[in-house]
């Protein structure tokens, strides 16, 4: 996958509100997406994996999150970007 490819998923809340995942595990993955969108769209860049190495290895989300958060997070936005590719059609 190009690690550049700019990634546009509006429709993640819904997708993710279908996943089978417990409400608990939904809650955090809804704050770490919505944490590294917020940084996105503060820092004027695009979604795509390059962009979410960067925001990890920068530790741009600062004291936001515990360590066991910032794992939550870092799955949170792998699950985004393996969902908006299984909604691409084929």
């Amino acid at each position: 996958m190009d690690m550049n490819r700019a990634v546009s998923f509006a429709e993640w809340r819904r997708v993710l509100g279908e996943e089978g995942l417990p409400i608990g595990v939904k809650e955090q993955y809804q704050r770490g997406i919505g944490v590294y969108l917020g940084y996105l769209k503060a820092t004027r860049q695009r979604a795509s994996l390059a962009t979410a190495k960067a925001y990890f290895d920068g530790k741009k989300f600062g004291d936001n999150f515990s360590p066991a958060e910032e794992e939550a997070a870092r799955e949170a936005v792998r699950w985004f970007f393996r969902a908006e590719q299984a909604e691409q059609p084929v």
